[in-house]
């Protein structure tokens, strides 16, 4: 097998200062798509009690349910100068099992902290006097809001909650402000959230523009979830999501919303079941469930919705892999219609969905670090792609892939990225997104825990 045609560093460098078409977030992609219909899915799972995994910033719940590879749980461009805030990490109770594979050396150990603290500081800065994340920074033009991308810059910053959770609550409190009501909603649903124009002059917000649009109404749910989970676990102040509990509900109800067969749709108008998307729901169901149980149902909130969340959460997992999972061809479907039949032809050597897919059943909990599956299609996806020296067929950074390397405890292989991802962190220049710098901070972050 042959890995993707690789790219130097110096020309990803330079195409990063050209402006190439926007990157499809993850879970839907724009290209068209090839339907075939023989797919050899297959294999049953055995239910069994699983333990919490953590994962992409939250400790998923206890599941009832497990795959056969493992334990289930849960553009304007601006130069930064932001200042170098007091290290401060905040630890979780639930740490991964997993052994490096290289050692961290006190130099390392620097780097990592620096990739925290800078990307962190750097997330802080660039939020709007509205609240919002945009996916670039700019003191003066328009710039675009992705509140799936805002997500996971909520979720890095967590880490380091006693510095940032204000700035993560006055993100929550904008979120909310923004939910659509089934009459503003084109898709006639109630709780979804679109992207958003915003005007800055002088680092002050002067306007905002609906795109009265969404990339999907499944991730862009599970991921606040998920934000708010963690920020109830790191902060402690459950007071302020037990005030918005209706919204929170509204919220799962729009997760709901596009649930056919155990799997979500990406949005009521696009009839696809994304395995990206499913993995990211799969944790946002997870983390509701803990959300309910621990802090809403306890103050009032509806008991029928913590067990809803938890049910679901199983049978996301088993669908995933009794639908998508191809035992023959030793990959999971990135796609499924509708009727479930396979609706995007699987191709390692194809970096966008296909590949990359792959690494989301480790990212957000179906498959445990430590599994033969999860070892086999890691490796095999860095057989296929150059990930660590940016060698894959865009400009963008990828932090998902990064990230996963420090759930499989591949630290040999992050090293490179990291110490080529300190270059960019000079200038912070497009194609550096938030939730792209977030996940490489989220991942420092979880390389530092193992230490």
């Amino acid at each position: 097998m042959k890995k993707i045609m690789a790219i130097s560093l110096a020309l990803t460098l330079l195409l990063a200062a050209c402006t190439p078409a926007a990157k499809p977030s993850d879970g839907q992609t724009t290209e068209s798509t090839t339907t075939t219909t023989s797919s050899g899915t297959g294999e049953t799972t055995t239910t069994t009690t699983g333990s919490a995994v953590e994962t992409g910033g939250s400790t998923a719940a206890t599941s009832s349910t497990t795959t056969s590879g493992g334990t289930t749980s849960g553009g304007t461009t601006a130069t930064s100068s932001t200042t170098k805030p007091t290290t401060s990490t905040t630890k979780p109770t639930t740490a991964p099992t997993v052994t490096l594979n290289a050692p961290l050396e006190a130099a390392d150990m620097e780097l990592l902290q620096k990739i925290v603290d800078t990307e962190n500081a750097w997330l802080a800065n660039m939020q709007l006097s509205n609240g919002a994340f945009p996916m670039t920074p700019t003191n003066n033009g328009s710039v675009k809001v992705t509140p799936y991308f805002s997500d996971f810059a909520a979720l890095s910053l967590l880490n380091q909650a006693n510095l940032y959770k204000d700035n993560v609550k006055a993100y929550m409190e904008w979120h909310f402000n923004h939910l659509n009501t089934a009459a503003q909603d084109y898709n006639r649903v109630d709780g979804t959230i679109y992207d958003y124009t915003i005007s800055v002059s002088a680092g002050k917000v002067t306007g905002e523009t609906s795109l009265r649009s969404y990339d999907s109404t499944d991730s862009y749910a599970a991921t606040f979830l998920i934000v708010l989970q963690k920020y109830v676990e790191t902060t402690g102040d459950k007071a302020y999501v037990i005030g918005r509990a209706a919204d929170v509900e509204r919220i799962v109800n729009a997760l709901f919303a596009t649930m056919v067969g155990d799997l979500t749709l990406a949005k009521p108008d696009y009839a696809i079941k994304y395995l990206m998307d499913n993995c990211e729901v799969y944790e946002g169901l997870m983390a509701g469930a803990k959300l309910y149980k621990d802090t809403l149902v306890p103050a009032g909130a509806s008991a029928a919705t913590r067990d809803k969340l938890a049910e679901y959460a199983g049978k996301v997992a088993n669908a995933i892999e009794t639908r998508m999972w191809n035992s023959k061809g030793g990959y999971y479907h990135p796609a499924l219609g509708a009727d479930n039949a396979v609706a995007w032809t699987f191709k390692w050597n194809e970096y966008y969905p296909s590949s990359t897919s792959q690494t989301f059943l480790i990212i957000h909990g179906l498959l445990d670090p430590t599994s033969e599956r999860a070892k086999t299609l890691y490796n095999t996806f860095c057989q296929y792609v150059d990930w660590e020296n940016f060698n894959h067929p865009d400009t963008f950074y990828w932090g998902s892939n990064v990230y996963t390397a420090a759930l499989m405890g591949d630290y040999a292989s992050a090293k490179t990225y990291f110490q080529l991802y300190e270059k960019v962190m000079k200038r912070h220049n497009y194609p550096l997104y938030n939730a792209d710098a977030a996940r490489v901070a989220l991942a420092a972050d979880l390389f530092l825990r193992m230490a």
